[in-house]
């Protein structure tokens, strides 16, 4: 034997009933008054679910609005990326030029200074010429 209660009424059902007086909204107990089946509250599940809905609208909302900040982002960062890109290129291109220069330099640098001391070598041997025909002239 089971109790089936519904707002003041209660009512003493048989087991095999149970089922039916669920489908009515009944609350089923056992006859010590232990609770088998209870129905649902749907006025208190719809204010839950309400509830729950504009919590998840605000996520949602939040959500959206990160996204488009990201989006932004994003563009913001490849921009700077082309950007940088071509600063690098741009460097890479005088970087090419300073070697190509350095080295052209170094072969000017090592003529140059062959041709110091050719010059030095010469301008010794200009010195040293004029005290030996200085010397010839005075011997004479």
């Amino acid at each position: 034997m089971l109790k089936a209660a519904k707002k003041n009424r209660v009512l003493r059902i048989p087991d095999e009933k149970a089922a039916e007086y669920k489908k009515l909204g009944y609350t089923i107990t056992d006859m010590t008054g232990k609770v088998i089946y209870e129905p649902e509250d749907t006025a208190k599940k719809a204010s839950a679910l309400a509830a729950e809905n504009e919590n998840l609208q605000e996520r949602l909302h939040e959500a959206a609005e990160y996204a488009e900040n990201g989006d932004k982002k994003i563009a913001a960062l490849e921009a700077e990326n082309a950007e940088l890109k071509n600063r690098v290129s741009e460097l890479e291109t005088q970087l090419d030029e300073a070697e190509a220069s350095a080295g052209a330099d170094d072969e000017k640098i090592v003529n140059l200074e062959a041709e110091n001391a050719e010059l030095k070598a010469k301008i010794k041997e200009l010195e040293a010429a004029p005290k030996s025909t200085a010397k010839k002239t005075t011997n004479k």
